[in-house]
């Protein structure tokens, strides 16, 4: 019941004390993201994104502004309620802050996808392709994206270059 993990989640919460002030400690950060998480999660589940909003704000509160959790939590809030321009604006503000962070761009290409941009959205993830065995990920985000654009031949040699990444990387 949604009411019942909402109290648990309060419940932890107060245990470990803490509020609304940033957080010092790594492992209470760590702890505050998972349960506020859970928290966003379920207001979005029940309808309630003003509320999911709220609470990516307090999570945004407790981490400081050197955490990309808050930013990536308020993209996926705004994706799932249809906001695609929106979450959009917010991702690449979010990747103004933290340029290094992977995860930030390749949302911002899901988030182009979305709104049937998919040509923009390879063009984030192909210069990445380096030739090596690091590229495993991003052929995988390459096949996503283009599964999802109803382009099953391209997503499938995408696919094909990750199973072949990925099998030349296993031991003999």
């Amino acid at each position: 019941n949604a009411v019942k993990e909402l109290v648990l989640a309060s419940l932890l919460l107060a245990a470990r004390n803490i509020k609304d002030a940033p957080l010092a400690s790594e492992r209470e950060r760590r702890f505050a993201s998972l349960v506020l998480t859970n928290v966003i999660n379920l207001r979005q589940r029940s309808g309630k994104g003003a509320e999911a909003l709220a609470v990516v704000e307090r999570l945004r509160r407790l981490l400081g502004n050197n955490d990309p959790t808050p930013d990536v939590q308020a993209v996926n809030l705004l994706r799932s309620q249809g906001k695609r321009e929106e979450a959009l604006a917010a991702v690449r503000a979010a990747r103004q802050r933290f340029p290094e962070e992977t995860g930030l761009l390749r949302l911002e290409a899901f988030t182009l996808a979305d709104l049937g941009r998919v040509e923009e959205a390879v063009g984030l993830i192909k210069p990445r392709l380096t030739g090596g065995a690091g590229d495993y990920e991003e052929y995988l985000v390459l096949a996503n994206l283009l599964m999802n654009a109803g382009r099953g031949g391209e997503a499938v040699e995408a696919a094909n270059k990750a199973v072949g990444l990925a099998a030349a990387d296993e031991p003999q």
